[in-house]
């Protein structure tokens, strides 16, 4: 099964995605332009894939060194790279670029968030006391680069909460509580609101736990959308108007700045009035917001959209059939995943209130691309990646006393005798 990470990207006149898939990756579009394949090294890996604002680079995390770092390539195919981190003491997650181009935020297993800054070359630890053992849920940026927002399971709290910082004053806050689980949060185009989705809406599906092949109560649809004034003038999107709201002033996208009035933040929440469901992947835009809805009896999820409406918001179905998705950063278009298919179509479509019903000049082309596999080579990355992942995963740092390089050394040079894949297993289990 082939594992893609995407990234929109919406800097040139055409909208774009870069995929990755079996450690190779390629930049593919909707109109018939040639499939770019990043140059990558036979004997290594890259993951996490994302483009830079200008679309002249994609950044990845890479083990071309030995180690995971951070590594930026030419989008162009050519052979130009550049390592951008030397720091990895622990398995980096994922990647996360700034609206201006200049940040890269990045998590690793060890529960820290870093901050990586493009411009100077430097890398420093923003957050900590994470639960690590994997990504944080969501890390997102405001739309003038100044704040971060995340979904942080903290070591000590019973769930995740949203978490703010900013990098002037290098200050983060907690904005709600642990006694819900918090999660996907997404700045209003405006720079005023913070939303989010949180799970506080209990009904028991069935009512008691008693009854005939009755294996206790679940609940169903907890999930409702909220949101947080960043700062005192701040309007509300669903507020319902009346005799002292005074005319709404409207900024243009360079007058656009978040500000945060810190003092009583998180007491500025308010709830988007509708109905509570299985949401996911809340995502902003202009004069709307999208999110995924599972059903849990079938598992299929569809995307649905809520447009700004203070009289009499709806909920109403974008798509069906919708595994993933993204929102580009000018709001304009949609990358969709299909949830069937074994999620192997690819769309990008116009962010509207409906999905169109002519989709053939919206799928990603990525059918002429033919991975050059090279198994030996293949079989050194998967080698080096186990190892790297054992040492970095493994709960005792000591490795419960094994000299971990020596080990690499002992059993690596039986790789190169390797006639098949399933020869590869039995080194692992040495």
């Amino acid at each position: 099964t082939e594992i893609y990470t995407l990234s929109l990207h919406d800097a040139l006149p055409i909208y774009r995605v870069v995929i990755t898939a079996r450690s190779h990756v390629a930049v593919a579009a909707t109109d018939g332009q040639r499939l770019v394949e990043i140059a990558v090294p036979a004997d290594s890996r890259v993951r996490n894939a994302l483009m830079s604002q200008d679309g002249q680079w994609v950044y990845g995390i890479s083990d071309i060194s030995g180690e995971q770092e951070i590594w930026q390539f030419a989008a162009d195919g050519s052979d130009k790279r550049k390592q951008l981190t030397d720091n990895a003491t622990a398995l980096r997650m994922n990647l996360y670029l700034s609206p201006n181009g200049r940040y890269l935020a990045h998590d690793d297993y060890d529960g820290n968030v870093w901050l990586l800054d493009l411009k100077r070359g430097r890398d420093k630890k923003i957050i900590t006391q994470g639960e690590g053992l994997g990504p944080y849920a969501d890390i997102v940026w405001s739309g003038d680069s100044n704040f971060i927002a995340l979904t942080k399971a903290e070591m000590g709290k019973n769930r995740s909460q949203i978490v703010l910082y900013s990098l002037d004053s290098n200050q983060a806050q907690a904005l709600t509580t642990d006694k819900y689980e918090s999660f996907s949060p997404s700045f209003s185009k405006d720079g005023d609101w913070l939303y989010f989705l949180s799970n506080r809406k209990f009904v028991s599906t069935p009512s008691s736990p008693w009854g005939d092949r009755n294996m206790g109560p679940m609940f169903n649809k907890r999930t409702e959308v909220f949101a947080i004034a960043l700062n005192q003038q701040a309007r509300f999107a669903f507020q319902k108007p009346n005799e002292l709201m005074s005319q709404r002033e409207e900024k243009s996208a360079d007058e656009i700045e978040t500000e945060v009035d810190w003092e009583g933040l998180s007491a500025r929440l308010w709830q988007v009035p509708i109905a509570a469901g299985n949401y996911s992947s809340l995502q902003l835009g202009e004069d709307k917001f999208y999110l995924l809805d599972s059903d849990v009896a079938s598992g299929k999820s569809s995307l649905k959209v809520v447009k700004f409406n203070p009289l009499k918001p709806k909920l109403d179905i974008f798509a069906a059939d919708v595994g993933a998705f993204t929102l580009s950063n000018d709001s304009k278009k949609l990358f969709i995943r299909k949830q069937s298919k074994q999620a192997k179509e690819m769309l990008i479509v116009d962010a509207g209130d409906k999905l169109a019903k002519e989709l053939d000049n919206a799928k990603v082309q990525v059918q002429n691309w033919q991975l050059a596999i090279q198994p030996a080579a293949e079989w050194q990355q998967m080698f080096e990646d186990a190892w790297l992942m054992h040492r970095d995963s493994f709960y005792d740092k000591k490795m419960r006393g094994v000299d971990w390089q020596q080990a690499k050394v002992k059993y690596q040079p039986l790789v190169d005798r390797l006639t098949d894949r399933h020869e590869l297993n039995d080194v692992f289990k040495m």
